[in-house]
């Protein structure tokens, strides 16, 4: 008797899965560097701060840390839930990914453009 496993169509929903998993990690680095750009002005120094606990709550905080982080910003429900979704994504990251984008951010947070 021979019994024939059908893997194919298990094999092409992972990879799909897969697929839009590191679509939207990007995403949402994209966004957290957009973020970062803005709220980086010369004119903003301490903003710079704050923002740059939120941003290592982000990466290498738990997601309590995370949102404690946030919380001075009086984000409304809709920027909460949206924050939470940004933590659960950022956690799926490979370390040495999280660790380059935080030197990335941090040198920028350093530059005299954020001074």
């Amino acid at each position: 008797m021979h019994i024939s496993l059908k893997t194919t169509g298990s094999r092409d929903t992972a990879r799909a899965s897969l697929t839009s998993l590191l679509s939207t990690m990007k995403l949402a680095i994209i966004i957290t560097l957009a973020i970062l750009a803005l709220c980086c002005s010369p004119a903003s120094a301490e903003i710079c701060q704050s923002f740059a606990g939120v941003i290592q709550g982000l990466f290498l905080g738990t997601p309590a840390s995370f949102e404690a982080a946030v919380e001075p910003f009086n984000p409304d429900a809709d920027m909460k839930a949206a924050a939470t979704q940004l933590k659960t994504l950022v956690d799926f990251l490979p370390k040495n990914t999280k660790d380059s984008i935080l030197k990335l951010m941090d040198k920028i947070a350093k530059s005299p453009l954020c001074a």
